[in-house]
């Protein structure tokens, strides 16, 4: 048998009930998706393209209507899986009047660790991320950027083996976004699997090792970068052209 993939999600379907009328929109329409362990797989798509959805659903925040999927091996949503993931979203939210080291604690405290484990782990994670010099400072009194990396350094307390990381290089300056870039390709070397959404197309295509390109909530181009992107262009270019061809075929 071959290797357990991080993530194997087959066939994930779900909708959501809008309006007055409360009529179904689908936001997945049979979303079939894999993260070896030691991959970056790069989610990009427009805004209400279903990435996020696809990503709480995987995380178990979301029952899908159909389909399935496994985490580390694992059915996700359920306790052994959610163990086994770590997850920032677009934007985290934190109590803002806690220091980020109280932050941290009280993340590894969610994760079960106590006493020394819960301090190493916490040490291990804010070095990772670059926060040992705002570990005494609130909160409420980050920037955005530092925001960013305490939500990633909240992501990684579990050790987990499977990351979903929704647009974790927005708002960050050039010096965080050369650490966090290489953050998260260490990351997979070490034989994690990640699921990075991202709008910042040249970040998707320096680190992403798979490419899935989201429409109305259906895959409508997935591969290596080398795949997608023919000579002489780049990941913009091929997500104008798989737009512009899926608009035609809907006409």
């Amino acid at each position: 048998m071959g290797e357990v993939p991080c993530l194997d999600l087959r066939g994930v379907t779900k909708t959501f009930r809008v309006g007055l009328r409360r009529r179904r929109r689908p936001a997945l329409k049979g979303v079939s998706l894999q993260v070896r362990c030691g991959e970056i797989v790069g989610l990009i798509g427009p805004n209400g393209a279903g990435k996020t959805t696809l990503m709480k659903v995987a995380l178990g925040l979301l029952r899908p209507d159909e389909g399935a999927g496994w985490v580390m091996g694992h059915p996700m949503g359920s306790r052994a899986a959610r163990r086994r993931l770590g997850y920032q979203p677009e934007q985290p939210y934190f109590y803002p009047s806690l220091k980020v080291a109280e932050t941290l604690s009280l993340f590894c405290g969610l994760c079960g660790l106590r006493g020394a484990r819960a301090r190493a782990r916490l040490e291990w994670a804010a070095g990772l991320c670059g926060l040992q010099s705002v570990l005494d400072r609130r909160v409420k009194d980050l920037s955005k950027g530092w925001l960013q990396r305490l939500g990633l350094a909240t992501a990684l307390v579990s050790n987990p083996g499977m990351l979903f990381l929704d647009e974790p290089l927005s708002g960050l300056d050039p010096e965080a976004r050369i650490l966090v870039k290489a953050l998260i390709a260490d990351l997979a070397v070490e034989g994690r699997g990640v699921l990075m959404s991202s709008h910042i197309l040249p970040d998707v295509e320096q680190l992403a090792s798979r490419i899935v390109l989201l429409r109305d909530g259906e895959v409508i181009a997935s591969g290596t970068p080398d795949e997608l992107i023919g000579e002489g262009e780049d990941l913009e270019g091929v997500f104008a052209r798989a737009l512009r061809r899926r608009s035609g075929e809907a006409a």
